[in-house]
């Protein structure tokens, strides 16, 4: 009853059904990390310039690599000392014990709520997006309301292979806006006044460059659900393919549509790309690409978070636990939609009006 596997504990609820392959792991890693950020990207190389830009890019994809490497090594050493290792937290409490599978819970359960209110209201936006013709006088806390009925029927899925079709949507999505974005600027070719440069040495706009640096880091940031995904895996060992498989994708489609836009729009570049483009079918089909993908990253992160706030109410109200349940797995009460709803319609009200 998971996000990533319905099988039942044994032995505690240390050994269940493992049915994901490392090419499924990586195509919902794909989904739920490359976000709508990379269309951003054009605006990042203006900022920065050619080489600091695409250094970036690529040096940052290999770190991330050899994070989830290590992520790996970590948890197989669980695993081989029978020490459950089925959230982050968990390999917390491997390492330091009860404080550090609180802090580490506490720091990764603050990153996908977070993460998870950034998924709304980007699913929200890019709905509104969508419509903004045939109903631009609707304000976003109503496309929010609309994305929150979206969701909710989706965010009951629980088993991997309902979210690996899912995410086979999601990356699909995502890479079909960034190739109709890269084609569209190639055949428009260079804007006239379009100025690229090696490396921008400017002193006068700092925070930009910071913001850059910032915004492909997190184009990569997606440790915080390394485990549940290893723990779904049936050969655990092979998740660094996983990890090379997604980030190489991720990797060259930055590189791709960075490179694109950077050379075509030069310093006129803006964010999201998107808006460069002529108002015309291709630009509204790459808008709607643009909101599935954004929708399915956001039903992955609803529904990891769910499985968190089942955490909690195991952590807070263990005596209130329902009997034969295991860790981390949702009670009767968490699988009420009622519930779901009830964290769906706690996002809306973060909508701004």
């Amino acid at each position: 009853d998971k996000l990533l596997g319905n099988g039942h504990g044994g032995e505690g609820g240390h050994h269940k059904s493992k049915i994901s392959s490392w090419t499924n792991t990586g195509v919902i890693m794909c989904a739920n990390l490359m976000g709508a950020g990379v269309l951003a990207l054009p605006a990042v190389m203006k900022d920065v310039g050619w080489i600091p830009g695409l250094g970036l890019i690529v040096l940052l994809a290999f770190g991330a690599i050899y994070s989830g490497s290590l992520i790996t090594r970590i948890w197989v050493l669980a695993e081989h000392r029978k020490h459950r290792a089925d959230k982050y937290g968990d390999l917390g409490h491997f390492a330091y014990g009860e404080k550090g599978q609180k802090v580490v819970n506490s720091v990764t359960y603050f990153y996908i709520s977070v993460v998870t209110v950034v998924f709304h209201l980007a699913a929200a936006e890019s709905l509104q997006t969508v419509f903004y013709d045939v109903a631009g006088n609707l304000c976003l806390w109503q496309y929010s309301l609309v994305t929150v009925f979206l969701v909710l029927p989706l965010a009951q899925i629980r088993s991997l292979q309902n979210v690996s079709f899912l995410a086979i949507l999601g990356s699909v999505t995502i890479l079909g806006t960034v190739l109709i974005a890269v084609c569209r600027m190639l055949e428009q070719g260079p804007l006239e006044g379009a100025h690229t440069e090696l490396i921008n040495t400017s002193r006068k706009d700092i925070r930009p460059k910071v913001d850059t640096l910032v915004l492909i880091v997190f184009s990569y940031c997606g440790q915080a659900i390394f485990t549940e995904l290893i723990s779904s895996m049936d050969k655990p060992a092979d998740f660094p393919k996983a990890v090379w498989s997604s980030t190489l994708t991720m990797m060259g489609s930055y590189i791709l549509i960075a490179s694109v836009g950077y050379a075509c729009l030069g310093g006129l570049a803006i964010a999201p790309v998107t808006d460069a483009l002529p108002e015309d079918f291709w630009a509204q089909i790459a808008n709607i690409l643009l909101f599935g993908h954004v929708l399915v990253a956001y039903i992955i992160e609803l529904n990891i978070l769910t499985k968190g706030m089942c955490y909690m109410w195991q952590v807070l109200r263990p005596g209130s636990w329902p009997t034969g349940k295991s860790k981390g797995e949702c009670p009767s009460q968490f699988k009420d939609p009622r519930v779901r709803f009830a964290l769906a319609a706690s996002l809306l009200r973060l909508s701004p009006h």
